[in-house]
């Protein structure tokens, strides 16, 4: 089963093109990472799968099917909850809109309560929570409807590294059974969890493939003889990295010592920039 985004393009009345052509397939157990500079066209891009942005050519379906929103879930960048209500509260009142009966509601509950680690707080009122907890509160609203697609606009933005990190291996998991794509500014989490990359530029389609390949060809080299003295280099492959350190330790003790390869963020940027 895989959500088909086909020759997607959005052209405004002002003549304005917000994204040209664009192709890709999400399938399950999978996930893609979108990615770009602010403005390439990824809000349109998520806009558009979601039929909140009606695309002035091409189709996206599931399975030939166009009638597929029942299949998705969207955590966006903003968490949606519902502040009164308490965190296992929340979860009720969204089975309930989908007719769901108590006992499967409760399974559920419980269920993505221990996933998270949500039912510590399960009591708390939800405008009590912090900003971290707001994001892990609203990705587990889009867990407990148990849909196919998963589709999360920066997920990790604005929170501490414990609850990052969290986040982050709830999506390792859900990666194993669902399909996945995740906008992000955050390199160090698309290398993380994604398997393979779209990246944006000037709403075009400018590399679609596997996540390690974008950084190809690119060996960084972050190296220091004291905590004032860092030297960056970059090297073709991993061969001359070793090398260089090789002729460094000749005349200076190495403090400290980073390499990069492929270097997925220095591939990035030489796509977007």
């Amino acid at each position: 089963m895989g959500l088909n985004i086909n020759n997607i393009t959005k052209i405004y009345s002002n003549g304005m093109k917000a994204n040209d052509n664009i192709s890709f397939t999400l399938e399950k157990k999978q996930c893609i990472g979108l990615i770009g500079k602010n403005g390439c066209g990824k809000t349109t891009l998520i806009r558009q799968i979601l039929k909140i942005l009606k695309s002035t050519d091409g189709s996206i379906d599931i399975n030939g099917n166009n009638d597929y929103l029942d299949l998705v879930a969207y955590v966006p960048q903003n968490p949606p909850v519902y502040p009164a209500l308490t965190v296992e509260e929340n979860f009720d009142v969204i089975l309930k809109y989908a007719c769901l009966k108590k006992d499967e509601r409760e399974e559920r509950i419980n269920n993505v309560l221990v996933k998270t680690g949500l039912d510590a707080i399960k009591n708390h009122l939800a405008y009590t929570l912090s900003g971290g907890q707001m994001k892990l509160l609203a990705l587990a609203n889009a867990i407990v409807i148990d849909k196919d697609f998963l589709i999360l606009d920066e997920p990790t933005a604005m929170v501490d590294i414990v609850t990052k990190e969290t986040i982050l291996g709830i999506l390792d998991e859900l990666k194993q059974e669902k399909a996945i794509l995740i906008s992000s500014h955050d390199m160090s989490e698309i290398y993380r969890i994604t398997d393979k990359l779209l990246i944006l530029k000037d709403g075009k389609q400018i590399y679609s493939g596997d996540t390690i390949g974008v950084g190809d060809g690119i060996c960084k080299l972050e190296i220091s003889s004291s905590e004032d003295d860092i030297d960056k280099e970059y090297f073709s492959d991993l061969g001359q990295a070793i090398d260089f350190i090789e002729s460094y330790k000749k005349d200076k003790e190495i403090k400290s010592l980073k390499v990069d390869y492929p270097a997925f963020e220095e591939g990035v940027i030489k796509y977007v920039k």
